[in-house]
């Protein structure tokens, strides 16, 4: 893989998961899909990433909620311990960087 799609995607994921830290972040068992919201619009997008980040993401980082009360195919996302520490990580990384 080169090194602007592996950047791709772990960008994708980090932006996944800081959103799901967020609150912002739902996911649809009906579609298989997660939408993201837009805190400054208000508006919702549906999120592509491939099967095996959804893999990644669901065994490591996210776990899935309990179904919203309005919308029972919609399941709010929350960061594990995990997903946590890595937020924090690279945090921690950029601070870092923009230090230098």
């Amino acid at each position: 893989m080169d090194h602007q799609r592996l950047l791709a995607r772990t960008k994708t994921r980090i932006a996944l998961l800081r959103a799901a830290a967020a609150g912002d972040v739902t996911h649809d068992c009906g579609e298989d899909s997660f939408s993201l919201r837009d805190t400054s619009t208000g508006q919702s997008r549906s999120s592509g990433v491939t099967a095996r980040a959804k893999e990644q993401l669901a065994a490591e980082w996210i776990r899935i909620g309990p179904a919203l009360p309005q919308q029972r195919s919609q399941h709010q996302i929350e960061p594990t311990e995990l997903g946590r520490r890595i937020l924090a990580d690279v945090d921690e990384q950029a601070e870092r960087f923009l230090d230098r």
